[in-house]
């Protein structure tokens, strides 16, 4: 999704903080549903590699010059 978001033209900061929220908003609303846990895991993770991702291409755009 962060991928994506950044194909559209969304910084990366953006396309991260977009997915993380989207993954919390459907932790909160599994607190609600019978025989579910949520969990924060998800939306770590997106966030996680949302900075991967925007380190990775700075080594990348470093490395043509």
């Amino acid at each position: 999704m962060v991928w994506l978001l950044r194909a559209a033209g969304y910084r990366y900061r953006d396309a991260g903080m977009v997915t993380a929220a989207a993954l919390l908003l459907l932790e909160i609303l599994q607190r609600h549903l019978p025989n579910r846990q949520p969990e924060i895991t998800d939306a770590f993770i997106a966030a996680l590699m949302a900075c991967v991702l925007w380190i990775a291409r700075g080594t990348r755009e470093g490395a043509k010059e």
